[in-house]
């Protein structure tokens, strides 16, 4: 099980929100849209058109500075979602015990 997912780059990043232009003030993990299988840190440079979770009039106040702000990687955002999916019970068999592996629960692996 992954402790953290590190995404790296503008590509993931547009990967990780699905390459949907989102409203840029709605959150990380709204934008993932339920893929959140490990707490995620994505890390970019911005150079295109992708973004969310920024402030409230952040995006208008970089607009009236630069108007090409998101294409020139001049700027760049960190952020973290730190919710995660309850753990799920594998659907394959379990090597150890022979049938489906159920983590906790299984008899072998019950420190996963």
């Amino acid at each position: 099980t992954a402790v953290m997912i590190l995404f790296r780059g503008d590509l993931n990043y547009r990967k990780l929100v699905g390459e949907r232009n989102c409203v840029n003030t709605v959150g990380l993990e709204p934008s993932m849209q339920g893929f959140i299988p490990a707490p995620i840190i994505a890390a970019r440079t911005v150079k295109s058109e992708t973004i969310c979770g920024m402030p409230k009039g952040r995006y208008e106040m970089l607009k009236t500075i630069d108007p090409k702000w998101m294409q020139k990687g001049d700027y760049g955002v960190v952020q973290f979602c730190a919710k995660a999916e309850p753990f799920k019970p594998a659907a394959y068999p379990c090597l150890d015990y022979g049938d489906t592996c159920f983590g906790v629960t299984c008899p072998v692996h019950q420190d996963i």
